[in-house]
């Protein structure tokens, strides 16, 4: 077709390139499910038992506050205008959630 322009790969060159590529972006995500985060999340633990991180209301409320309302809602559906329009209600409850995963 005239003025139709050559369908564009993900990469420079043809459709090899496009399968080598596929395959480092499988490799890279099959590292995740083939690692044991244990020891990280054991160090992560140990941190915030030490206190050397302290989740508080006051900061997750100022977190909320400087939420971009333009983002679209997370997989919970809650959009980040709710977030920050009702920031001092919802910022204890996200404070205790976010404790109780320690």
């Amino acid at each position: 077709m005239v003025g139709q322009e050559k369908k564009k790969t993900l990469l420079a060159g043809g459709h090899g390139d496009d399968l080598i590529f596929a395959k480092e972006l499988n490799n890279l995500h099959d590292r995740f499910d083939k690692s044991d985060f244990n020891t990280e999340r054991n160090l992560v633990r140990q941190q915030l038992k030490l206190g050397q991180e302290v989740i508080i209301t006051a900061g997750v409320c100022q977190t909320f506050k400087g939420i971009n309302t333009k983002k679209a809602a997370g997989p919970d559906r809650l959009t980040a205008r709710a977030l920050k329009e009702c920031r001092e209600e919802l910022s204890f409850v996200y404070s205790h959630l976010f404790k109780n995963l320690t």
